[in-house]
């Protein structure tokens, strides 16, 4: 962890995340086409599925308005995209149990005629 290093933030902007390992490269890949330079990766010390990401990008970069507002949308878009994952997950589980639960059902039955 070597984020105590001195930050130049004359020159750069930082931005630190914190992400789920499965997805840190796509984050880091897109970060990148808003002007982003990944400078660290580290895992995180109690999670084993977490690692931390530490950014920077020139303060005096072209269009910043525009690549902040395009970065915004696409982090609320990510996190979205994150809940429907787990409800998909989620409903798939429910529909399984129901599954189950209609077979017993149905098993018992024969089982009491």
């Amino acid at each position: 962890m070597e984020n105590n290093k001195k930050k130049d933030y004359w020159q750069y902007d930082y931005i630190d995340l914190t992400a789920k390992t499965k997805s840190a490269d796509e984050l880091s890949k897109s970060y990148a086409v808003f002007g982003w330079e990944e400078i660290e990766r580290y895992a995180d010390k109690l999670y084993v599925d977490v690692v931390h990401l530490s950014f920077r990008r020139p303060h005096k970069i072209q269009n910043k308005d525009d690549l902040q507002y395009l970065q915004v949308t696409y982090e609320r878009l990510f996190n979205e995209r994150a809940v429907y994952e787990y409800k998909k997950h989620e409903r798939s589980s429910l529909i399984l149990t129901l599954y189950l639960l209609l077979i017993i059902v149905v098993a018992s039955a024969g089982f009491l005629t």
